[in-house]
Formats: C-alpha cells, sequence, structure tokens
C-alpha cells in the first residue's frame, strides 16, 4: 500500500437528536401528566383515546426502576398503576367491551386484590356470563370492604335477581319435562 501522509484529518459531526434518559420522578411526573390527559378524554366520553394515554402511562411506569433507595415515589408510583389500571378497565366497561373489561379488571387485581372497581367490574362480567358463584364470592368481598357502597348494593341485588330468574326457567324446564 502507497498511502502518502498528508497530516491530520478533521471530522465534522453534527448532534441532530439527543434523548437523555429521564430521572425516576420525571417519569412518575410524565405517567401522571398522561393520566390527567386520559381522565379528561374519559369525561368528554372520548374512551379509546383515553385508554391510549392511560396505556402511555403504564408504559413509563413499566420503565420505571423498583430498587430506587426512594420508598415513597415507589409507593406512589405502584398506586399510580393501578389506579391507570383500573381507569383502563373502566373504558374497556364504558365501551361495552365485556372480555377485554374482564381481562384488565383481573389485571388490576393481580396489584390489588381487594380494588373495589376492579373486583365490582368483573362482578358484574360474571353475572353477564351467568357465573353466578363467582360474581357472589367478589361481592361477598365486596360488601366485606365497602358495605356501604351503593354500587355494590345494587349489583348484589341483580344477582339476586338473576338467581332468581335462573330458578324460576330451570322450573318451567322440569315442569315440562316431567309434564
Amino acid at each position: 500500500i502507497n498511502a502518502e501522509y498528508m497530516g491530520p484529518v478533521e471530522y465534522e459531526i453534527e448532534l441532530i437528536d439527543f434523548e437523555r434518559e429521564l430521572t425516576h420522578q420525571e417519569k412518575y411526573d410524565k405517567a401522571q401528566e398522561h393520566k390527567q390527559k386520559g381522565n379528561q378524554l374519559f369525561s368528554e366520553s372520548n374512551y379509546p383515546e383515553a385508554r391510549n394515554s392511560y396505556k402511555q402511562s403504564l408504559s413509563l411506569l413499566s420503565k420505571f426502576d423498583w430498587k430506587i433507595p426512594d420508598h415513597e415515589l415507589t409507593n406512589l408510583q405502584k398506586q399510580l398503576r393501578v389506579q391507570v389500571m383500573s381507569n383502563i378497565t373502566q373504558c374497556y366497561h364504558k365501551e361495552g367491551n365485556n372480555d377485554e373489561t374482564f381481562k384488565s379488571a383481573n389485571e388490576v387485581l393481580k396489584y390489588d386484590e381487594r380494588n373495589v372497581k376492579a373486583l365490582l367490574r368483573r362482578a358484574e362480567i360474571w353475572l353477564i356470563k351467568n357465573e353466578f358463584e363467582n360474581a357472589k364470592k367478589d361481592l361477598d368481598l365486596l360488601n366485606e370492604i365497602d358495605p356501604k357502597n351503593s354500587s355494590v348494593i345494587a349489583t348484589l341485588k341483580k344477582l339476586q335477581q338473576c338467581e332468581e330468574q335462573c330458578k324460576q326457567k330451570e322450573k318451567q324446564m322440569f315442569s315440562k319435562i316431567f309434564a
């Protein structure tokens, strides 16, 4: 190789974009902003966009380092995660998407097994599926947690009505069989 040294070479580099890692507090604050935006969209009955905003919040929370020494921030993050997941469940419920409501409620209950909203949504889906025993388990727990909750009381009454209707249908069916 016959290369002739011509002196130092200079390069010019242009930085087009730079994104630094967000601090834990910044992630939490951004997640809160997305939740607030979702709440606004929810109040406007824009459930798909509200759900997207809540999912953006969850995405930020999923990047949270659980080993940080700030236990107060970690606890706040956990609370926010449950709130956002519960809001997603409510969006699905308002849209009439029972399967996703059920899945989402179960997801919330993995983090907070006594979450009133998630237990109530799941109990309502159990009723729709005629799974009265499962609905009763959730409603009994809800009644223990919050016995004065009007939604719980109304859903318990609905369960009793559904069970009564089922008994009546069974009686009719058996009366026809043995008549």
